[in-house]
């Protein structure tokens, strides 16, 4: 099983990672993976397909 499919099966379930499974990742993981599972996610809790963000300055 890869990082995409480890991840999403383990948060789409509303699951958590731990702080170790975070470094790895953070150390480990390409980024595309991680962009791939985040924009998932998304979608799932978000489906109407919009996205925003706030900018502090």
């Amino acid at each position: 099983m890869g990082i995409r499919e480890h991840l999403y099966g383990q948060l789409s379930g509303g699951g958590r990672i731990t702080a170790d499974e975070a470094l790895t990742l953070w150390e480990k993981a390409p980024i595309e993976e991680l962009l791939y599972v985040a924009d998932q996610l998304r979608k799932k809790l978000h489906p109407e397909n919009r996205v925003g963000w706030m900018i502090d300055r």
